[in-house]
């Protein structure tokens, strides 16, 4: 909310003005910052392109013997399951932590 009366306004968070040069130069380094992070999105959807098999299951990619794929399908396994793991913070009734109970 602040931000927005900030821009709408065009002061700083203590409701001073704001020089014009300045917001100009934030203007574009906010742009910049975008474009970057837009090209390194391409670049990381290209990596991820690049390292396409035709495997969906692990067992099959051993039984071919490509080992590649399979610390491929291995790792997007893995970041998979920390994207998805409960916060250490939620407790369940009995008071565990619920990642002690997925470590225990």
């Amino acid at each position: 909310m602040l931000r927005g009366y900030c821009k709408h306004f065009g002061v700083d968070w203590r409701c001073a003005a704001i020089d014009p040069e300045y917001l100009t130069q934030r203007e574009t380094a906010e742009a910049t910052e975008i474009r970057r992070r837009k090209e390194r999105k391409q670049q990381r959807e290209l990596k991820e392109s690049a390292r396409w098999h035709p495997y969906t299951d692990q067992v099959s990619a051993f039984l071919v013997g490509d080992f590649a794929a399979l610390h491929d399908l291995q790792q997007r396994e893995a970041r998979i399951d920390l994207e998805f793991m409960p916060s250490c913070r939620e407790r369940d009734a009995s008071g565990l932590k619920l990642d002690e109970q997925w470590f225990a």
